[in-house]
């Protein structure tokens, strides 16, 4: 599973991947390292439905360990809040938080 995360106060989103997730926190492959005890914006797209478009979970979080694994940033990140966007919900929650879908910034 993929997700953006960016350092909080940052307008620029960075991909990574999903290791590992739960309640509590996220284990993903980053772009670059992140020093442990930064806050960081998470956004992860949920897997969509035949019949419904995804929801996306939307965490604010902070890195609590970072490693490399084959030369590449591994974080992990005790989540401190996070809210679930159902799609219809989106434009009011943007004001808050540029979302995944419609960010266009790939960097």
């Amino acid at each position: 599973m993929t997700l953006r995360y960016r350092l909080v106060g940052q307008q620029e989103w960075k991909q990574g991947a999903v290791e590992n997730i739960s309640r509590s926190g996220v284990l993903f492959q980053a772009q670059e390292e992140v020093a442990v005890q930064t806050a960081v914006d998470i956004a992860i797209v949920l897997e969509s439905t035949k019949d419904r478009a995804a929801p996306e979970v939307v965490c604010w979080a902070e890195v609590v360990r970072s490693a490399s694994r084959q030369g590449r940033p591994v974080l992990a990140a005790k989540i401190v809040d996070y809210d679930i966007v159902r799609p219809g919900g989106r434009e009011a929650f943007a004001a808050v938080i540029p979302l995944v879908t419609g960010d266009r910034d790939t960097n």
